[in-house]
């Protein structure tokens, strides 16, 4: 039933204007509910980025990874999140950072952005 929540506050969203506000409400009060929601912090998470609120996504992704901080691959899917988020930001050290305790489970995102922040931050050097 969550699924079918999620999906509907993003479709909301997308009609845009006052529907997107009203969306973003839903899909935090579903985080208020439910924390340990990851898909519903990924949806939130992504349409700020959309919006152009990159700060508010990863405030939403940090939220949700602070309680949810362990060894595994829903961390690890989250801090290649965040180092996205940073990436795109253009801040490279910070996304190298937080996503440096994700690599040794193997995650493909976290080692994508790992690597895009990696040699943007040595592009800049040159």
């Amino acid at each position: 039933m969550r699924h079918v929540r999620n999906s509907a506050w993003e479709n909301l969203w997308n009609l845009g204007g006052d529907h997107a506000a009203t969306a973003e409400h839903g899909l935090r009060a579903m985080l208020d509910e439910d924390p340990n929601d990851d898909s519903t912090a990924y949806t939130l998470g992504q349409q700020l980025r959309l919006a152009g609120r990159l700060d508010d996504a990863r405030a939403v992704m940090l939220a949700w990874l602070r309680p949810n901080d362990a060894p595994g691959v829903r961390a690890a899917n989250v801090r290649g999140t965040l180092a996205r988020y940073s990436f795109l930001a253009g801040r490279y050290d910070e996304g190298l950072e937080v996503v440096a305790p994700a690599l040794p489970i193997g995650n493909a995102r976290a080692f994508q952005y790992a690597a895009l922040n990696l040699a943007r931050r040595r592009a800049r050097r040159w």
